[in-house]
């Protein structure tokens, strides 16, 4: 199987003219979002904390729930546990840690 990469590239720098103005936006709403990170710091950890708290509680939800439907081992259910009890602390006390 041959690949034409003539036209591939083509394909690609075209599509890139087509959705440039787009990949400005973005960069500049990125750049933005870097420099208030860089400026609230306090605000910035707070976010990143309850986000992960957030990931966190739930995945050790459906962690307990798939591993008590498949009868897995006790130490998956540990961890499931453990990162309920990791993910719940992080929300509601994220001042805690």
């Amino acid at each position: 199987m041959t690949v034409d990469l003539e036209a591939l590239r083509g394909n690609f720098e075209q599509r890139l003219r087509e959705h440039k103005g787009k990949y400005i936006f973005q960069g500049t709403v990125f750049i933005i979002l870097g420099i208030l990170a860089v400026a609230l710091p306090a605000t910035t950890a707070l976010s990143v904390e309850l986000m992960i708290g957030v990931v966190l509680l739930l995945s050790g939800i459906f962690q307990l729930v798939l591993t008590l439907k498949s009868k897995m081992h006790w130490w998956s259910i540990l961890s499931a546990i453990l990162s309920i009890t990791i993910g719940a602390t992080m929300v509601w006390k994220p001042f805690a840690g």
